[in-house]
């Protein structure tokens, strides 16, 4: 593809080749492809590259900022996705009639019922559904609220939305669900670790921060509407959520892992009243010193943990605020994204409410939660909370057995670490 002289795109792949590729079956028709085509035959050769354990050409990052570049560019032609003719009752009947006993052919009925008698569904939607997608048969009484509620979390009601663009940042490979393999465009800072520890501790305000804010700068003023992928630590979720705070005028929706991948969006409901809030209790260390260490347990009690190192390493700390739910910390103590937004809210006012007028001071931020969406969530709110300072765990042992520093937002050569992003 090359623009003409007049601006017009134009397909340089001489007729000839054009015709053998067709004849050969492996084009459908002359011309130029699709980008959705030109991404699937991308990702099959990408997929047969690391099946065999081969050096995958498709990694190159100059591969990445092409393809990247053309869905940008195809946006702004105004192109969208053709929407297919559906099937009727009679062509899905014949297509399951096809399905004999086989594990392959129960699996393959199960799927068309699915996705077809249910009303057609989208393929990610197939792909993404588990056993708590399906509904017992039956009739199914709804009132005016219940209905709206269910309409809407289909996107069935109101306006028609962009539909969202994946973007992925990485510090760590995970070993079945690959980024590159369902996102637009991936940050990968996997050389900067080793064994998801970063090898130098001067990167991540040198290196890996900027180039963070860089990439979801250029994403965010792109797109209207952004989907993240975070494989990485708390520190740059955090980091993430500091570059697209809560002023950015941006629809986000972050991915996060559980036993099965769910994406949570952060346009939530009200909050409800019966939701647990936290229990901010604030610890005096009996030293006169403006600095205040903050400890978030979330999925895990990190309260001795944090006082052990405050203690040991923290001088400049004389104070701490212990933020725990009256239920405890576990696993299931977030109940959906609208819960982590009011904690994340409620975290940001607690800090900010124990500030001393006048007095220069770093939050040192200590956390044990869903990293993928509350340490999101609490970076959008770093600007309440001021100069912080972020902590990572080592729970394998392998380095100090506790906590190290990581980064500190605002980055001392800049007045703010986020970026304002003009709505369109």
């Amino acid at each position: 593809m090359r623009r003409s002289a007049e601006g017009e795109l134009a397909w340089e792949l001489p007729p000839t080749i054009d015709q053998a590729l067709v004849t050969a079956g492996l084009k459908a028709k002359l011309g130029p492809w699709t980008l959705a085509t030109v991404r699937h035959r991308v990702a099959v050769l990408s997929t047969a590259h690391r099946l065999k354990h081969a050096t995958n050409p498709c990694e190159q990052r100059a591969i990445r900022t092409v393809l990247s570049r053309a869905a940008r560019a195809a946006v702004k032609r105004g192109e969208r996705p053709h929407k297919k003719t559906a099937i009727t009752l009679a062509e899905l009947e014949a297509m399951l009639a096809t399905c004999d006993d086989t594990l392959e052919d129960t699996r393959d009925r199960a799927l068309l019922c699915f996705g077809f008698a249910s009303g057609g569904r989208r393929r990610s939607e197939i792909a993404a559904a588990d056993l708590r997608d399906l509904r017992r048969k039956g009739k199914k009484d709804f009132d005016a609220a219940s209905l709206r509620a269910a309409c809407e979390s289909e996107d069935l009601v109101g306006e028609t939305k962009e539909r969202p663009v994946a973007f992925g940042v990485k510090s760590f490979e995970h070993s079945i669900d690959r980024l590159e393999d369902r996102c637009s465009e991936v940050l990968n800072l996997v050389p900067a670790f080793h064994d998801r520890f970063i090898q130098d501790d001067a990167d991540w305000s040198a290196s890996l921060y900027p180039r963070l804010q860089t990439f979801l700068t250029e994403a965010a003023r792109s797109h209207e509407h952004l989907r993240l992928a975070l494989d990485a630590p708390t520190t740059l979720a955090f980091a993430a959520g500091a570059v697209l705070d809560v002023k950015s005028g941006r629809d986000i929706e972050l991915e996060q892992r559980t036993s099965s991948r769910e994406v949570w969006r952060l346009d939530t409901q009200t909050p409800d009243a019966e939701w647990p809030r936290f229990n901010p209790v604030l610890v005096e260390l009996g030293q006169q010193a403006p600095d205040i260490a903050v400890a978030v347990g979330l999925t895990h009690d990190i309260r001795a943990d944090v006082r052990t190192y405050v203690d040991s390493n923290l001088p400049s700390a004389g104070r701490i605020l212990n933020c725990m739910l009256p239920s405890g910390a576990g696993p299931a103590s977030v109940r959906n994204r609208a819960h982590a937004a009011l904690l994340a809210h409620q975290l940001a006012q607690a800090v900010s409410e124990t500030r001393v007028p006048g007095v220069a001071r770093t939050v040192h931020l200590f956390m044990a939660a869903p990293n993928g969406f509350f340490s999101f969530l609490a970076g959008q709110r770093r600007a309440l909370m001021g100069r912080v300072t972020l902590y990572e765990f080592d729970f394998g042992q392998a380095q100090s057995g506790s906590y190290m520093p990581s980064l500190t937002l605002p980055l001392a050569a800049a007045p703010s670490a986020a970026i304002a992003l003009t709505p369109r």
